[in-house]
């Protein structure tokens, strides 16, 4: 219920998946021996997250899937969003 994953994306330091039935975006932290830490999950109220993928500049562009009849579609759906990652 909280993940249902549907994008995936890898930089140096994370692995960052989209999921639509959670609407989150999950970040998982690589650690420099190369072993996964905890997955912490990012509310960003933009409803379903179809898919995520590393931008040239290193930022995070997401794309949002609420007008396939599950979601809640507003004038604003579907669309992609850049999201700056420290």
């Amino acid at each position: 219920d909280e993940a249902s994953p549907s994008g995936i994306a890898v930089t140096d330091d994370d692995i960052w998946m989209t999921a639509l039935r959670g609407e989150r975006l999950w970040q998982v932290p690589i650690r420099p021996d190369g072993k996964l830490g905890e997955p912490r999950g990012h509310q960003l109220d933009l409803g379903r997250l179809r898919a995520v993928t590393v931008a040239p500049d290193g930022d995070l562009w997401v794309v949002t899937s609420n007008t396939d009849g599950r979601g809640d579609p507003s004038a604003k759906d579907d669309r992609i969003v850049r999201l700056e990652v420290d």
